[in-house]
């Protein structure tokens, strides 16, 4: 590193870095570097302040989280540690127990060892997630203790300017740039009448989601700062047509999808049944690490795990994301003469009518006409059009391989519509049958010729792949 120049005047402020148009850290300057770079002796993101023992290179990755250059030592975080709540961990495990706070009641259990201490010095190539936990917790759709979660990645040389941030978790820490982005491949669809985009980003925080636990102990490590700890998914199906369309925020929610695209995929291949059918705790990751694998033409990414273990199943292997494993054909009738596509997960024997998102082993009814009713059936559902209709523009129903899920979605929508409470407004309407306003008007704009404009988009990853 060269000598700083003069920075008298500039000691001590805090300096914006900004990622297009949103600022996205802060750090605290000491200088720049002769070739522009900027050295501080703490950076801050999202309310979370790492401070180091002297002034550092530091600078932010596309989606806006800060890096260091390593060796550093991080004497401390603020807000630190208070023996209850605001716990750190350098590349936290995808596991069933976690270091970010002691007392919750459904969270992954705490153990001591996962917590970080500071002072402590990194090397580089290592993530370390530091939260702010919520006093008092509370419970929802699921339990909720983080209030928000932020990620300073230590790097061991700077990257690219154009880096995407490399995964958080424990593992692998590749560098993907937006130089790799094969922009042939992502739409710009004409914006339906009404459409109306996102002024900010849903996704500029991080989406903590590493949990190796299913169910309310999966959720509960969502921060809700940073997303809905049960709902996120309905987000994700939102921005899955939205991003679709041009307008003047459109790169910097892409990079944000595409990041958590990235960490989805690299939890995805360590996190065993986390995100199986069960209630509406798997929805929703498929889709961005398809996505994401297709704008990268990254063949591991756009083969995601299909299947996994499980003890809560007629079988030792499910499906392994939650769309696939609720969807599913039952007996054919006149209408699906290749099976009716149903929804339910295939859970274990003797479970059938306890619980109400169980599929029927004869395939013949739905979990609605079960005694539990159908709640569960409900809430997913409605999460499911944008992405399947994305995935339809985008030529990628070959890669995602479940047509029972598309088949499903396209029925739900058919029925619902049909169906319309009357005392529903078209918000309501729109909210409680496709996720959205957005998405219904995208689905009526672009579902009628989905599978042409997907068929030529098909036509051109397949020659850009020769």
């Amino acid at each position: 590193m060269t000598a700083l120049r003069d920075n008298a005047e500039v000691r001590r402020n805090v300096i914006a870095l900004i990622v297009g148009a949103a600022i996205t850290c802060a750090c605290t300057s000491v200088g720049r570097c002769a070739d522009g770079g900027m050295r501080a002796e703490m950076v801050e993101r999202h309310g979370v302040t790492w401070r180091f023992d002297r002034a550092c290179r530091v600078g932010t990755f596309v989606n806006g989280d800060p890096w260091v250059l390593g060796p550093v030592t991080i004497m401390e975080v603020d807000p630190a540690w208070d023996g209850e709540v605001n716990g750190s961990q350098v590349d936290p495990p995808v596991a069933t127990a976690q270091g970010f706070r002691t007392d919750a009641k459904f969270f992954p259990p705490y153990k001591k060892e996962l917590r970080t201490a500071f002072p402590l010095k990194l090397l580089g190539n290592c993530s370390v997630v530091s939260t702010i936990g919520m006093k008092p917790t509370r419970v929802g759709g699921s339990y909720e203790a983080l209030e928000t979660a932020a990620v300073l990645t230590v790097v061991d040389k700077v990257p690219p300017a154009d880096a995407f941030r490399p995964p958080y978790i424990k593992g692998p820490k590749p560098i993907f740039t937006t130089g790799q982005i094969c922009w042939d491949r992502l739409p710009t669809l004409k914006a339906p009448a009404g459409f109306e985009a996102p002024k900010t980003n849903p996704m500029e925080r991080l989406w903590l989601d590493h949990s190796g636990l299913k169910g309310n102990s999966n959720g509960a490590i969502h921060p809700r700062k940073n997303l809905d700890p049960y709902y996120f998914f309905i987000d994700l199906s939102k921005l899955a047509v939205v991003l679709l369309v041009d307008y003047p925020e459109r790169k910097p929610h892409l990079f944000s999808y595409m990041q958590y695209g990235i960490d989805s995929y690299y939890i995805s291949i360590r996190n065993g049944d986390a995100w199986r059918a069960y209630g509406g705790f798997g929805n929703g990751r498929k889709w961005p690490i398809l996505f994401t694998g297709l704008l990268l033409d990254n063949a591991d990414m756009v083969h995601p795990p299909a299947t996994c273990k499980t003890d809560f199943a007629r079988t030792d292997t499910v499906d392994k994301f939650g769309e696939d494993g609720h969807t599913y054909y039952g007996r054919s009738t006149d209408e699906y003469p290749k099976g009716k596509p149903l929804w339910g997960q295939d859970g274990p024997p003797g479970r059938w009518f306890g619980n109400h998102d169980l599929r029927d082993p004869k395939g013949k009814i739905e979990p609605e006409q079960l005694p539990q009713g159908g709640g569960y059936r409900f809430i997913c559902s409605r999460g499911w059009a944008g992405a399947a209709l994305a995935a339809r523009l985008m030529g990628a129903m070959d890669l995602w391989n479940h047509p029972a899920y598309f088949d499903y979605v396209d029925r739900w929508i058919k029925e619902q519509d049909a169906a319309r409470n009357p005392e529903h407004n078209d918000y309501q309407h729109a909210h409680y049958c496709w996720g959205g306003e957005v998405v219904k008007k995208m689905w009526e704009t672009y579902r009628p010729k989905a599978d042409d404009i997907g068929t030529g988009s098909r036509a051109r990853r397949k020659q850009t792949q020769q």
